[in-house]
């Protein structure tokens, strides 16, 4: 993880063009290699089975290493605020791809 890294978004655009250049094979490709070569510091959270941990997804780049293969994950994720909520931009997106 890297933590709170990324600000708030001014606009709905910024974020989904923020998404479109994160959220993609290449990116997740070159962000592991960074990792696991020692070129990139990031945060690693070992977590304990039965605990919670909180943590500001919208300004962090984040990822969920494997598990077992006889373990069982279970992962819920909550969302407080939207902060693009009035966005004209989202609002159209939204139209459009309930139309499909």
């Amino acid at each position: 993880m890297f933590p709170n890294l990324r600000g708030i978004r001014k606009s709905y655009v910024a974020n989904l063009l923020d998404k479109v250049l994160l959220d993609n094979r290449v990116t997740q490709f070159a962000l592991k290699w960074g990792v696991t070569s020692g070129r990139l510091r990031s945060t690693r959270v070992r977590m304990q089975p039965g605990n919670v941990y909180f943590f500001w997804g919208y300004r962090s780049v984040h990822a969920n290493e494997p598990c077992d293969r006889d373990q069982i994950r279970a992962t819920a994720l909550f969302h407080y605020v939207n902060p693009h909520v009035n966005s004209r931009a989202r609002r159209l997106i939204s139209r459009e791809a309930l139309a499909d």
